[in-house]
């Protein structure tokens, strides 16, 4: 998991410089850049499909981890799933 989130935050990184200069400096066509946009939106959609099953350090107990699934779901929705 941890090649995928370095992988994931590059990406992010990536877009958050790419995005506004594209926004303001490059006219909308179908090329590289698009199909690299594509992919960035399809990996960010994996991303946030996985964090619905992903366990997560117990708060009351750290070396245990929540592995009950409808506890993992809400942990995710009221915690980054609206960053996300």
């Amino acid at each position: 998991l941890n090649a995928w989130d370095v992988f994931v935050a590059g990406l992010l990184i990536i877009t958050a410089f790419l995005a506004p200069f594209e926004t303001a400096f490059l006219e909308p066509r179908l090329d590289f850049v698009f199909a690299f946009d594509r992919f960035t939106d399809a990996t960010f959609l994996v991303d946030m499909v996985m964090q619905f099953f992903i366990c997560y350090p117990d708060p009351m107990r750290p070396s245990k981890m929540v592995r009950v699934h409808r506890l993992i779901v809400r942990n995710y929705l009221t915690g980054w799933f609206a960053i996300d």
